[in-house]
């Protein structure tokens, strides 16, 4: 009888054990699937301006600010562009740019953007496409309403780990802090900075 219970016992500990472990394997799976596309709010909204901007020029006659454009191209899927343009001090476009597609190629073939949820409305976004010689980029994204707070990471696991340059970056960078930009195009941002005041 006693044999019996301590059997009994065992089973019941092996049972709650494999459960907790299973619960974890579960949990961590579902934590790490990955989407098509881009997470909901990026798919409505398809321009998003920085709160943000960086004065230069000798009497400071110029400046910067960091764009996020997104959308969708037949063929290549969603891209996700960190785009920065320069302006005059009167916000007039001063007809020079730096478009980063989120694997760091530029104006060929948009990168088909992936994404995971990662907590409550932030999602980690990177690209389906793995080239050689770009590092691997990646974006998290944590929207509020008509805000969303921007952060990178760059990583080089797949190529040249730790040569020269290409250290993967162990933290999130914060880029800036955005708001949605609804009845502006992106052609409209390259005669004008819409959020110019």
């Amino acid at each position: 009888m006693k044999r019996l219970k301590k059997l009994l016992v065992a089973l019941i500990l092996a049972l709650a054990v494999g459960g907790l472990g299973g619960m974890a394997v579960s949990t961590s799976a579902s934590a790490s699937t990955w989407h098509k596309g881009l997470p909901k709010a990026l798919k409505q909204h398809r321009l998003w301006g920085s709160q943000k901007i960086s004065r230069f020029g000798s009497s400071k006659q110029f400046y910067t600010r960091n764009f996020i454009e997104t959308g969708n191209r037949k063929g290549s899927g969603y891209f996700f562009a960190d785009v920065m343009r320069s302006y005059y001090k009167n916000g007039k476009f001063e007809n020079s740019f730096v478009e980063l597609l989120i694997n760091s190629r530029r104006y060929m073939v948009d990168p088909a953007t992936t994404y995971t949820k990662t907590g409550k409305h932030t999602y980690q976004i990177k690209s389906t496409v793995k080239a050689s010689g770009y590092p691997d980029q990646r974006y998290k994204v944590q929207q509020s309403g008509k805000h969303m707070t921007v952060w990178t990471k760059r990583l080089w696991n797949h190529i040249d780990p730790n040569k020269g340059l290409n250290r993967s970056q162990k933290t999130w960078h914060r880029i800036d802090h955005y708001q949605v930009l609804k009845t502006i195009s992106d052609d409209d941002v390259q005669f004008h900075d819409p959020m110019h005041k």
